[in-house]
């Protein structure tokens, strides 16, 4: 898909993650969202290809989310950004 103009972005924290909903998370209209497993999240042969990692902000002790609860939020902001359905 990055061949054909879209931007690979991977729904995980690492030391260079943007956080979700912040002024820097700016998810392009062309994108392809890839998502880990529930323990091991992104392998890193597969992290090194994304253009950019997102992170979903939590508090507290627990530092994971359920994959399918990460997607959503993320695939809600990215509606969020692009007007999605009308209103």
């Amino acid at each position: 898909k990055k061949l054909e103009g879209y931007t690979a972005i991977g729904v995980e924290q690492t030391d260079r993650s943007v956080i979700l909903g912040s002024d820097r998370c700016v998810l392009p209209k062309k994108c392809v969202l890839v998502v880990g497993s529930e323990k091991e999240g992104i392998p890193a042969w597969v992290l090194k290809d994304m253009d950019f990692c997102v992170e979903v902000r939590q508090s507290g002790v627990t530092r994971s989310m359920n994959v399918q609860t990460a997607a959503a939020v993320v695939m809600f902001e990215y509606d969020r950004q692009h007007g999605g359905a009308k209103r």
